[in-house]
């Protein structure tokens, strides 16, 4: 007698369950919405700390003359960079602003984005604020190099029962608090678009 071939070869148990799984698997995948591919958006990036006297916001970046380096040039600790734009900004990881007495980045800038300034007591680049979860003072270590450093203690900053405390009204936002900090992020300086 001739083998029917309209009846298909009895399936093992194994190749069974295989079958099931993958037809189980395929219903599951295709009743899953599709997303389309999306480009990554940068994270917004932080106003950068601009030299002493810097008019504020939008009138800064206007103002100032790209690669003038004139308040570059003049600063005595080489503590003013170029961002990206060819604009000047201070970076206190790497070299803070020093107050100079008579600030002369202020008195030097050809454009006036730098407003002259008379003392270092009239720089407001920025406010210093302390992480007090990463600072290690908070957590018992009686660290106090920021008060230590600061070119103004008691004017810009206290401590409170041993412990720093920014006074933000006077704190110049120089950023040797964050120069001289042993703890690596436990003081920012924020510059006065993050302070509002």
């Amino acid at each position: 007698m001739m083998p029917d071939d309209s009846q298909s070869a009895p399936v093992s148990r194994k190749d069974f369950i295989e079958q099931g799984m993958r037809s189980l698997l395929g219903a599951l995948a295709d009743s899953l919405p599709s997303f389309s591919p999306q480009e990554e958006t940068p994270p917004p990036q932080k106003p950068l700390l601009r030299p002493p006297g810097a008019l504020p916001g939008s009138a800064f970046t206007e103002t100032c003359q790209p690669h003038c380096e004139a308040c570059r040039n003049v600063c005595p600790r080489h503590a003013i960079f170029e961002d990206s734009q060819g604009l000047p900004y201070i970076d206190p990881h790497t070299a803070p602003c020093v107050m100079c007495v008579d600030v002369p980045c202020t008195q030097i800038c050809p454009t006036e984005a730098l407003q002259p300034l008379s003392t270092p007591n009239a720089i407001r680049m920025g406010t210093a604020v302390i992480e007090l979860t990463v600072c290690t003072a908070y957590q018992g270590s009686g660290c106090t190099q920021c008060y230590e450093s600061c070119p103004i203690p008691e004017q810009a900053i206290r401590l409170n029962e041993g412990l720093p405390e920014i006074l933000s009204q006077e704190c110049t936002g120089c950023g040797v608090c964050v120069f001289d900090c042993p703890t690596l992020g436990a003081i920012t300086i924020h510059p006065p678009a993050l302070i509002a």
